[in-house]
């Protein structure tokens, strides 16, 4: 019986196991997706507003001479409670407009500046910063080349709370699969090893009472195995019986 229990424990912890590392698997999965799709959400918003500033630059407008840039990013960030800020830069990283005043006239984040002078390509880029997710767009003028760019700043709190929740429900619902499945691990292994162990006791006593001398066998029946220990009972007693006719036959001879 212990080695019964040994087995369910055993298997009881390697299921734990699995179901731990589905979890972590899922977790992490579903955080990517919800990350992935707020950065889409995001860049949406920024080639809205690309494309509204860069529609003034092909009229021949210098980008800080682009005043309407102010309200299209007031506007723009209004509509997505995520945003956090939104700032436009020129080529050396100042900030030119911003729906902030208070980031006005400060310096754009490193990896926007670099974006200006060939960073990934001079395509969109996004990072994260704390809380906090970064995305920098490059705008185009006429002539093709990069006026300055666009940086977005967006909480990233909504995902955190979704991740948290989904945390908790896969959490409680890995509880019942995990127990469920330990139950019917636990039972199915119950119910298939115990008929092996006992006949195993019972094949054990039989081999223990071939040593004793009044040959007292209980052995188990049916199947293959009964019909192997009864094979190997009958060759065993034959073999007792030749060694003690030949003992009565030497003490015979020595009288």
């Amino acid at each position: 019986m212990k080695l019964v229990v040994r087995i369910i424990l055993a298997l009881a912890l390697v299921n734990s196991v699995a179901v731990g590392i589905g979890v972590v698997i899922l977790l992490a999965r579903y955080e990517s997706m919800v990350s992935d799709l707020q950065v889409s959400r995001v860049a949406v918003t920024a080639a809205a507003v690309k494309n509204t500033i860069e529609s003034q630059l092909a009229l021949g407008l210098q980008l800080q001479d682009a005043h309407d840039t102010v309200s299209v990013i007031a506007r723009a960030a209004k509509r997505d409670p995520d945003l956090d800020a939104i700032m436009v830069y020129d080529p050396d990283g100042r900030v030119l407009f911003a729906n902030r005043e208070a980031l006005q006239g400060g310096i754009a984040p490193p990896q926007a500046v670099a974006l200006l002078r060939g960073g990934n390509g001079g395509k969109q880029v996004s990072w994260r910063d704390d809380s906090f997710g970064l995305m920098a767009v490059p705008l185009i003028s006429s002539f093709g080349v990069p006026a300055g760019g666009l940086v977005l700043r967006f909480s990233r709190a909504a995902p955190i709370r979704a991740l948290e929740s989904a945390t908790e429900q896969l959490i409680s619902r890995a509880v019942f699969v995990l127990l469920g499945s330990i139950t019917l691990l636990g039972g199915a292994a119950y119910l298939t090893f115990r008929p092996l162990m006992r006949l195993a006791r019972e094949a054990t006593a039989g081999l223990e009472a071939m040593t004793q001398d009044d040959m007292v066998i209980s052995l188990p029946s049916g199947g293959w195995l009964a019909r192997e220990l009864q094979t190997f009972e009958q060759d065993a007693r034959l073999a007792l019986t030749e060694i003690k006719q030949a003992e009565i036959r030497l003490e015979s001879q020595s009288r």
